[in-house]
């Protein structure tokens, strides 16, 4: 009997005039009765591992009472712990970073209990992932991992409980950072970009001033200073994968006449 069950009477009796018997219950915890406790299922909500209970059950037919009989004892036992609350984080989650998950667990009879963990890609174990974090930078977007995490309180355990989740696509990153200076009437800017599922990338001149181009096989952006095009302007490119991840950097550049 632990404290996640339920205790329930089952019995049997005939009456020698041939009336029909009712019961009266009594639920006793270590000898004293329990208050309110007087139906025939008693749930052990308010106990604690190591009471005895029984119970006192005293047939009538309405006219008189038969002798109280009293059930062998119960004792409860350990139960074990559960978990009341997972969840992995960061979510979405993307290649590359750290995993992790964050577990809640309720034990009944208050004994410390300890979380061992099992990490799955795509249904395969994952050897030697068992602690509470997994590092995501060998596997692929797509990929479902999977956390199976198991309570105990070193003398029952309970049912591991699994939780999903699938790598996302992570968007391109610019790795360059643009000039501001323009040099001899010209501006370059050498735009390097990565994508860290590896998936292919293309760059798109989104805004700029009149005059500027950007070559996509060479990600080199080049504009040629002319006195029809001097003043400020906003640029913006825009880096695409192929899996509708996009990311966008803004610049402004203030175009002045030469010094004499």
């Amino acid at each position: 009997m632990t404290l996640d069950t339920e205790l329930r009477v089952d019995i049997q009796g005939e009456d020698a005039d041939g009336d029909g018997v009712t019961y009266r219950y009594q639920w006793v915890v270590n000898g004293v009765p329990a208050p309110g406790a007087t139906a025939p299922v008693f749930k052990p909500e308010r106990l604690k591992k190591g009471d005895q209970v029984t119970t006192e059950i005293v047939p009538t037919d309405g006219k008189a009472d038969g002798a109280v009989f009293t059930t062998g004892p119960v004792t409860i036992g350990n139960t074990a712990p559960s978990i009341v609350e997972i969840h992995l984080e960061p979510v979405p989650l993307h290649r590359g970073e750290t995993l992790k998950v964050k577990v809640v667990v309720a034990d009944p009879d208050g004994d410390p209990v300890t979380l061992t963990y099992k990490w799955f890609r795509n249904n395969k174990a994952i050897a030697g992932a068992k602690t509470d974090t997994l590092d995501t930078k060998e596997f692929q977007k797509k990929d479902v991992l999977e956390v199976l995490v198991t309570p105990s309180d070193g003398k029952s355990t309970r049912e591991g409980q699994g939780l999903p989740v699938t790598i996302a696509n992570s968007p391109p990153r610019f790795t360059s950072t643009p000039p501001t200076e323009i040099k001899d009437g010209q501006y370059l800017y050498q735009v390097a970009v990565t994508d860290p599922d590896e998936d292919p990338v293309t760059l798109e001149l989104k805004q700029g001033p009149p005059g500027m181009t950007l070559d996509p096989a060479t990600k080199q952006l080049s504009w040629k200073l002319t006195p029809e095009n001097l003043g400020k302007h906003h640029v913006v490119l825009v880096a695409k994968d192929n899996d509708n991840g996009s990311t966008q950097v803004e610049f402004d550049l203030d175009a002045q006449p030469p010094k004499p």
